[in-house]
């Protein structure tokens, strides 16, 4: 019995400390305002093997305050190599500064902060 719980312990966590290893944050997040739609685009890369397992789970914008003001969920990325949507932003601009968080389903996040012009 002790050796039954002492090998399913080590399975369990060799299983969870390699798929924590080929996990990672996306990276190089750019953001881009365009005023006259009043939509920002973000970008970034995030490479993985499969995009119904490893993708960005979320993204969160936030004003300068530190208040939410877009937040979109998802259930896969699109991309293999990366991450990219748009979201509206009606009370923003020119001079506004926001920040943007993008956050991976498995492990880790991305941070940008931007000055709309």
């Amino acid at each position: 019995m002790k050796k039954t719980l002492l090998a399913a312990t080590i399975f369990l966590f060799t299983f969870f400390s390699s798929a924590t290893a080929f996990a990672h944050p996306p990276k190089n997040l750019e953001a881009v305002w365009n005023a006259s739609a009043q939509t920002l685009t973000v970008k970034a890369s995030h490479l993985v093997n499969d995009t119904a397992k490893h993708y960005v789970l979320s993204m969160v914008v936030m004003n300068s305050k530190g208040e939410q003001i877009a937040f979109k969920q998802y259930t896969k990325q699109a991309s293999d190599k990366s991450f990219s949507d748009s979201v509206t932003l009606l009370n923003a601009k020119p001079g506004d500064t926001v920040k943007i968080r993008l956050v991976c389903n498995i492990m880790g996040t991305a941070e940008e902060t931007i000055t709309l012009k």
